[in-house]
């Protein structure tokens, strides 16, 4: 796979970005009203997102656990240069968290119930370390910075 400069991953993420606009704009005359009002909804919750305007310790009922260790992943992505308004969390079932930044997952965490884990992703693979403490997942998160890093920064 061709690695592309950062300048390069702007301008590809940018025409692909174009090409969605110009391709809803094309149906959205089409859409029924409810699509029409869900699409605005939607693009509006983007925009104000992408600007900042939200706090994941506000938006999700965390754990102590789970505060401590995402205000150090807050200060990591922070210290590579990223905003770290821009992270989002979806809690899933299990009460493991899904950490993306803007829409492109860093990795996972699960730190409530009988069993702990913590997902790793790396360009090519996903490992799940299991059973650690906090203190173990803290060390990890350095990795979640360098997967953070090789992902466009739009």
């Amino acid at each position: 796979m061709t690695e592309f400069r950062d300048d390069n991953k702007k301008f590809i993420q940018e025409l692909y970005d174009y090409g969605l606009k110009v391709a809803l704009k094309a149906f959205k005359p089409n859409l029924p009203d409810w699509a029409k009002e869900g699409y605005e909804k939607h693009i509006k919750k983007r925009e104000e997102f992408l600007q900042g305007r939200h706090n994941i310790f506000r938006e999700n009922e965390l754990s102590v656990e789970e505060t401590e260790f995402l205000t150090v992943v807050c200060a990591s992505v922070e210290n590579i240069g990223r905003n770290p308004a821009l992270l989002k969390l979806n809690r899933l079932s299990d009460k493991t968290l899904n950490v993306q930044y803007i829409d492109m997952q860093i990795g996972r965490i699960k730190l409530q119930g009988r069993k702990k884990k913590m997902q790793i992703l790396t360009k090519n693979n996903v490992e799940w370390i299991e059973d650690g403490t906090l203190e173990n997942y803290i060390q990890f998160i350095g990795k979640w910075m360098k997967y953070l890093n090789k992902l466009p920064k739009t």
